[in-house]
């Protein structure tokens, strides 16, 4: 009987040793209803942002090149071949112009003649300028380009010379030396042929493409700058630039800035200036020119901002949602002010935590 009355006593309070349940159920459901979040103090200090740039190189002097006359391209000297380096003045495109320069001689053999036949009447109806013309006769080489005519004194002595043609032929010469010219393509700068689109031996003719010819070790960098960050970016201002996943760094000048917004995108096409052997065409630059410092700010990810300028900070264990200033922001990251100094932020992107929930933070490292 004492057995089975002690049994039903343990059986009915539910616990073994004799302890109350209510009062530990009570401690339990106190510790779970408050909600483990990440958080971060609030660390208040200057931040400098950066005006951030980012481009690929291109050539500052770059030319596509034409031909203007019909020949055949021929090798006098070094090829027309991609990566063939060029000196300044050095022949880069050499046309067959032989035939050209036969017509050229003989034109200046033809104008020689109508000299002969003048330079005699010159000397007996203006003696005074026979000589200048006899002397320039004589000076007529076939083979080199025409000398300028002699000066005429009197009106008189103009048209007489225009009624033999001699100024027609002149000029008709004049235009066939520099028509010659064009058979060969000299460099306008120190540079690499970048493109050859013709092979040596081929027919070119006038207005076809033979190739793309580009100054070397001087580069432009054409980078897009938003209208909010353009009153950061000045001509003359000093860029540190790096390739992307290399430790290297070329200091670049920001040489010219557009006029012209661009309509789509609202940005403005900034070009830094780069000098360095090291560079190549074509390779992608990153870099940052040193925009507004903020006082007194703090830099949260940007994820955690509640209708865009909001956070949850924790006060007396139990999160507020508190309006901020935002200052500025990229796609990741906010600065903000008008936040108290060691106040506890809610990092927690999801914002499980609402207005007037218990929570328990978790402190990591502010940005």
């Amino acid at each position: 009987m004492a057995g089975a009355i002690f049994l039903a006593t343990q059986l009915s309070s539910g616990s073994p040793n004799g302890s109350q349940p209510g009062k530990s159920t009570q401690s339990s459901q106190q510790v779970t209803a408050a909600i483990v979040v990440d958080a971060m103090k609030a660390e208040m200090k200057p931040i400098q942002t950066f005006v951030n740039l980012t481009g690929r190189l291109i050539p500052e002097d770059k030319i596509e090149i034409y031909a203007e006359v019909t020949g055949v391209l021929q090798n006098r000297g070094k090829s027309f071949k991609t990566g063939i380096y060029y000196r300044r003045g050095q022949v880069l495109v050499n046309i067959d112009s032989e035939e050209a320069r036969q017509n050229l001689v003989a034109q200046k053999s033809s104008f020689m003649n109508a000299l002969a036949k003048v330079v005699p009447d010159l000397k007996i109806d203006y003696p005074d300028i026979y000589p200048e013309w006899r002397q320039y006769l004589l000076e007529v080489d076939l083979q080199d380009r025409l000398p300028a005519l002699p000066e005429v004194e009197t009106e008189q002595q103009k048209l007489f010379l225009t009624g033999r043609n001699i100024y027609t032929q002149f000029y008709n010469i004049r235009q066939l030396e520099t028509r010659l010219d064009k058979y060969q393509i000299r460099a306008p700068f120190s540079g690499v042929v970048t493109e050859a689109a013709i092979n040596e031996g081929t027919l070119v003719r006038a207005g076809q493409k033979i190739g793309e010819f580009a100054q070397t070790g001087i580069f432009e960098l054409e980078a897009a700058v938003g209208i909010d960050e353009l009153p950061f970016v000045n001509t003359g201002d000093k860029v540190k630039l790096s390739p992307t996943k290399t430790d290297q760094q070329f200091t670049g000048t920001v040489s010219r800035i557009n006029a012209r917004v661009e309509q789509e995108t609202q940005t403005v096409k900034v070009y830094i200036r780069l000098q360095n052997p090291g560079l190549k065409a074509g390779m992608y630059l990153e870099g940052k020119i040193e925009a507004e410092t903020y006082q007194d700010a703090l830099e949260v990810p940007k994820e955690i901002l509640v209708d865009e300028n909001k956070i949850f900070v924790v006060k007396d264990s139990t999160a507020r949602l508190t309006p901020v200033e935002v200052l500025d922001a990229t796609i990741e990251e906010a600065i903000i002010a008008g936040v108290e100094e060691g106040a506890i932020l809610i990092q927690e992107s999801k914002n499980a935590a609402f207005e007037g929930s218990k929570v328990n933070p978790v402190l990591k490292s502010s940005s």
